[in-house]
């Protein structure tokens, strides 16, 4: 499993000072061998994350997965068959000392991968943190823009998180922090699409996007993460 597992494990002898984190790009994988009972894989992967001093993991992977054998409904996150593997996985980081975010994928996967709409009848999540805008933003309309599809795909994420958090029976297996791919606000963003943005000079192409990435995590941080025990969910930039 470890080869699969594309994060630098460097040595570190002493604790770090604030937060020393690492991406795993296997995500899906080590959810789905707890899935299939190989928990153990998990649990010694989180092990040499703690004796290297790690004590972040930021989750890629889990709103977006190519793997639809294993996950047919496109992501991890969200899919109820899925969210106890989840929760063993987040609770045994908690366990050795580690916080835990999810990261939304990186826009060139997502611009080929479009997740289902939210159903809004079958969540956890309380009524009043999903203003009407929340419907609007998470399911766009089919001929909507690409930059609209991808500001659902975010929204979509951070609804599934708080989602998730929300099930009480997660006790120990809440995720701390929703982080978001660069590739969110670079300028390629806006070159990928110049037509929807032709007007724009570089640097305000970067400012837009910039722009963008602010105002989706404070929606999601501000009007769907509320009240409740889910609360403690928060973009990342909050402890970097």
């Amino acid at each position: 499993l470890i080869a699969f597992c594309s994060c630098n494990l460097f040595a570190q002898s002493t604790p770090p000072f604030g937060k020393r984190g690492t991406y795993l790009d296997c995500s899906a994988d080590l959810v789905d061998q707890i899935h299939q009972g190989n928990s153990i894989v998990a649990t010694d992967y989180l092990d040499q994350l703690k004796s290297k001093n790690f004590n972040y993991i930021a989750l890629f992977g889990l709103d977006h997965t190519p793997n639809t054998v294993s996950f047919p409904l496109g992501y991890v996150l969200g899919d109820p068959s899925f969210e106890p593997d989840i929760n063993f996985l987040v609770t045994e980081a908690h366990y050795r000392g580690i916080t835990v975010g999810v990261v939304v994928s990186d826009k060139d996967f997502i611009s080929r991968t479009y997740t289902m709409p939210i159903d809004w009848s079958n969540l956890i999540l309380r009524s009043d943190c999903l203003p009407p805008i929340a419907q609007r933003i998470a399911n766009p309309e089919e001929n909507s823009s690409f930059r609209e599809h991808l500001m659902s795909e975010l929204v979509k994420a951070g609804i599934r998180a708080a989602n998730y958090n929300s099930n009480r029976s997660y006790v120990g297996g809440y995720i701390d922090y929703i982080s978001v791919e660069f590739e969110y606000w670079t300028t390629q963003f806006y070159v990928d699409h110049a037509a929807e943005y032709m007007d724009d000079a570089i640097e305000s192409k970067e400012h837009k996007a910039y722009a963008d990435l602010l105002f989706l995590l404070n929606y999601v941080r501000e009007r769907i993460i509320c009240s409740g025990r889910y609360a403690k969910l928060r973009s990342e930039w909050n402890f970097v």
